[in-house]
């Protein structure tokens, strides 16, 4: 694909949304100035959010690695991209990753669930965490929750797809076989090191947290319109924001810090001028970010760290792991 779209000249944006938001954008400006010094670490945590992570890597569409892909692909492709974006100033090396399905399993149903396959029929259904009669009749979450399980969300239907469908199964009883957490390191070639956390069983929602840790200062982030700056030699901590204007179009640009409205700007604004250097992702950083992706999995079912053997080439085929 990427290889088509450069020599037909064609314009392709790959939806990396969350290169598109603030706090993303101004961490990737703020190492690529050097404002922080010589990159020597980065942490990076995605929680899944429990009911999320239940939802749709346990009864979902994304449970099953044969019928999608690993959950470190599926869940945190962005964020590998994003870890891409930022250390693009440097070269990947090797890669290591470990993580497990360790409690989305038969064994570790609660014994007072007895035999239920289904929430609707468990005795614990009013105390379960991950109850369905709860998260999608019940709870905070509900409304959420409840257009994916039908399309017409009203409590007659929801109910009657949790005593039939996917959706309405105990999370002890599915055919989930994803990790519900991993973790992956990805060392480059000036000593840095990269830590990808994605952990499903977690209170927030897909609410990212950064740290990068510089030669000469921090930089920390956990919302997508904030990001914490501090200097090492002068003491000074500055929070950058984007002005009143941006952060205003911002909340009403759609989700992921208004980032779903700026990626389709962006690539409008592309086709018009036909400047593909107006999209911040197109196929081949795509391809790039996939492939340590694929191989932090392959890392993970090897229990070995695998070297990365060079960037993305134009003449690179579309290699698995």
């Amino acid at each position: 694909i990427a290889r088509a779209c450069e020599d037909h000249g064609t314009i392709c944006a790959v939806c990396h949304v969350l290169r598109y938001n603030f706090a993303n954008t101004k961490v990737r400006e703020l190492i690529q100035s050097g404002a922080i010094g010589e990159v020597l670490a980065i942490n990076h945590t995605e929680p899944v959010g429990y009911y999320h992570f239940a939802h749709s890597f346990v009864r979902g569409n994304w449970r099953s690695e044969a019928e999608s892909t690993n959950a470190l692909l599926a869940k945190c492709c962005h964020d590998v991209d994003l870890i891409a974006s930022w250390m693009s100033h440097d070269q990947c090396v090797r890669v290591s990753s470990f993580g497990s399905l360790q409690h989305f399993r038969r064994e570790k149903k609660p014994p007072a669930a007895g035999d239920a396959k289904r929430c609707v029929e468990c005795p614990i259904r009013g105390t379960c965490a991950y109850s369905a009669t709860r998260l999608y009749l019940q709870s905070e979450h509900s409304e959420w929750a409840q257009h994916l399980v039908n399309g017409t969300p009203d409590i007659e239907n929801v109910t009657e797809a949790l005593g039939a469908g996917p959706y309405g199964r105990c999370v002890y009883e599915c055919d989930n076989d994803v990790c519900d957490h991993q973790v992956a390191t990805f060392e480059f070639g000036s000593g840095a090191t990269v830590t990808l956390t994605m952990i499903a069983t977690s209170e927030r929602l897909c609410e990212r947290e950064t740290k990068v840790y510089g030669s000469a200062g921090e930089l920390s982030t956990s919302d997508p319109r904030a990001v914490r700056h501090v200097d090492f030699a002068t003491g000074r901590v500055v929070e950058h924001r984007p002005d009143a204007a941006a952060e205003a179009s911002s909340r009403v640009l759609g989700g992921h810090g208004g980032a779903d409205g700026l990626l389709g700007d962006a690539f409008v604004r592309a086709v018009r001028a036909d400047d593909r250097s107006l999209v911040l992702t197109g196929p081949r950083e795509s391809l790039a970010s996939h492939r340590l992706a694929f191989l932090a999995d392959r890392s993970r079912k090897m229990g070995c760290v695998l070297p990365c053997g060079g960037g993305a080439s134009r003449e690179d085929g579309p290699r698995q792991g």
